[in-house]
């Protein structure tokens, strides 16, 4: 697991894919129930790092991410949370709070898990980035949303882009780079226009930047999940890959 720079406030982390229960590709800390791991054992990979947080798992709160630009505001825990079935789940790709002890919880494995954080408002709030929600301009809708359900203003938001796939690994068909701006891809040579490498980063940071967030306030992750042996990466298990968590909290 890793932790970014301490704030205060607010707890958030990271989680790798070792240790604990899962198997096989999943190894071993698979913490989502969609995939094909065996439901019993995500949903004690889950206990065991709510344990290991001193959290209650009824306290973390889960999206159905479904490639969209859908955004909820929770203000209680409720019937929506994901702990231990799908069904319950918030079909959404983005989740905001004001509420203390609510875990706010992405899962990822290669798409741009994002964090942002109103400082003096006391805000938080998460995104799940894939090609479709960073086309959508989802994270610029949930600033927009944000600012106007809490009144908040953008000089005081903080944001963490965390690991997700790079630009160099991040191949993609004609049909996915052309719906986005040219500045955002670059095409693979020798591949007749028909594949390039996509920016999902710079895709994001623009949206930042187009909504006045001080690039001061904008943190970024060195780390690619595709090539990083201790995360996940759809990219690189397809179908076979697990997810890992990352989360916040006030």
């Amino acid at each position: 697991m890793q932790t970014i720079k301490k704030l205060k406030n607010v707890k958030h982390f990271i989680s790798s894919n070792f240790w604990w229960v899962s198997s096989w590709n999943y190894k071993s800390l698979n913490l989502a129930l969609h995939t094909k791991d065996k439901k019993e054992n995500v949903i004690e990979n889950r206990k065991i790092l709510a344990k290991n947080f001193w959290e209650n798992l009824d306290n973390f709160i889960f999206m159905k991410q479904i490639h969209s630009d859908k955004i909820v505001v929770v203000w209680e825990k409720n019937k929506w949370n994901w702990v231990y079935d799908e069904k319950n789940a918030i079909i959404w790709d983005a989740i905001i709070t004001n509420k203390k002890w609510i875990i706010l919880v992405v899962l990822v494995a290669d798409c741009v898990p994002i964090i942002l954080y109103d400082k003096k408002n006391k805000v938080i709030w998460v995104v799940h980035a894939g090609w479709r929600w960073t086309q959508k301009k989802i994270l610029k809708k949930t600033i927009e949303k944000f600012v106007k359900n809490f009144n908040s203003k953008t000089k005081n938001i903080i944001v963490w882009i965390w690991p997700h796939i790079s630009k160099k690994n991040y191949e993609v068909w004609e049909k996915v780079f052309l719906q986005f701006e040219k500045k955002f891809y670059k095409i693979k040579k020798k591949s007749e226009n028909k594949k390039a490498f996509l920016n999902l980063e710079k895709a994001n940071i623009s949206q930042l930047i187009e909504m006045w967030i001080a690039k001061k306030n904008i943190k970024k992750s060195k780390i690619c999940s595709f090539e990083n042996k201790n995360l996940f990466s759809a990219r690189k298990f397809w179908v076979k890959s697990g997810r890992f968590w990352m989360w916040i909290m006030l």
